[in-house]
C-alpha cells in the first residue's frame, strides 16, 4: 500500500505541469490584450490628431508575445495596414513567433511530457532506498480507468 507521501509526490508531476501551462497562457493573453489596447489607443490618437504611439513601441508590444492581439487590432481598426515597412515588420514578428512556438512544441515536448499512469506505477518507490515496484493503488487513484494488472489467459 503506497503511503500518502508517495501519492502526493506522484500527483505533483501533473499539477506542476498544469500550473506552468496556466501561467503561460495567462502571460500570452495579457501580452495580446496589451498590444490590442495599444493599437486601439494609437488609432484613437491618430483620429484626434493627438500625440501618437511610436511605431517601435507598437512593434515591441507585438514582439513581447502580443502579435495576435496586434494583428487583430490592425485588422479591426484598419490601422497601419498600408504602411509598408511597419506591415512587413509586424508580419515578420508573427512568422518568427510561429517558428519559435513550433520548435518549442517539437523540441521541448519532453520537458512538458506528463507521464502516463502506467509509467508512474513503475517508477514510484514504495519503501526503502531506491526500491522500485509497481504501484497499482497509485495508478487507480490517479486514473481509475487504467488497469495495470496482468491479464490472465485461459
Amino acid at each position: 500500500m503506497p503511503s500518502a507521501i508517495d501519492m502526493f509526490f506522484a500527483s505533483l508531476v501533473g499539477i506542476s505541469t498544469a500550473l506552468v501551462l496556466v501561467k503561460g497562457l495567462f502571460w500570452v493573453f495579457r501580452a495580446n490584450w496589451r498590444a490590442y489596447r495599444l493599437f486601439q489607443h494609437d488609432k484613437a490618437q491618430a483620429e484626434a490628431n493627438a500625440q501618437r504611439v511610436p511605431e517601435q513601441r507598437l512593434l515591441s508590444a507585438a514582439r513581447r508575445g502580443g502579435w495576435i492581439g496586434a494583428k487583430l487590432a490592425q485588422r479591426q481598426f484598419r490601422h497601419k495596414t498600408r504602411k509598408e515597412p511597419f506591415r512587413s515588420q509586424l508580419n515578420a514578428i508573427g512568422m518568427t513567433q510561429a517558428l519559435i512556438a513550433s520548435a518549442m512544441i517539437v523540441i521541448g515536448g519532453a520537458a512538458t511530457w506528463v507521464p502516463h499512469p502506467k509509467f508512474l506505477a513503475q517508477i514510484v518507490p514504495i519503501e526503502g532506498f531506491g526500491a522500485v515496484a509497481p504501484q497499482a493503488e497509485i495508478v487507480s487513484a490517479l486514473a481509475p480507468e487504467v488497469s495495470i494488472r496482468p491479464k490472465v489467459r485461459r
